[in-house]
């Protein structure tokens, strides 16, 4: 086992309202300041289902179901901290939004402002994949 190096598996979850995307504010070394997805690692022994509710919950202080999967992103360049693999589910959520854990802040980014925001890691692509699987519904993958 000592000739494997593992990566490190995440969560990022999509919630759509009224043509908006909730964002976090992160507030953390890696990417301070920048738009991102809710999401982060799963913990050793947990479900990524349960990931993403725990993680959305640490976030924003909100309960999410878990809908259905986007897709799986991988690669060294997604983190500059290492490689990572991220599931993407897209989530409904209830209630009340309060930024918290890692996420200085929250808001609701308008769809037709994502291409000219700056986003941490890949998430540009990730939300650009959800609107082709909005029309599609058909799921993504890294070189896909």
């Amino acid at each position: 086992m000592d000739n494997y190096k593992l990566n490190p598996l995440t969560v990022d979850v999509i919630i759509e309202e009224n043509e908006s995307i909730l964002m976090i504010r992160r507030e953390s070394d890696t990417f301070n300041d920048y738009l991102a997805l809710p999401g982060g690692f799963v913990d050793f022994g947990e479900m990524v289902e349960q990931a993403a509710i725990r993680e959305a919950k640490e976030e924003l202080g909100i309960d999410v179901i878990p809908l259905s999967i986007l897709g799986v992103y991988s690669g060294d360049k997604r983190d500059p901290r290492g490689p990572t693999v991220s599931v993407v589910f897209i989530c409904s959520y209830k209630g009340k939004i309060i930024a918290g854990d890692d996420a200085s802040s929250f808001e609701w980014l308008e769809l037709k402002n994502i291409e000219k925001s700056e986003l941490a890691f890949d998430h540009k692509k990730i939300i650009q994949d959800y609107y082709s699987w909005k029309l599609n519904r058909d799921t993504h993958w890294t070189s896909k």
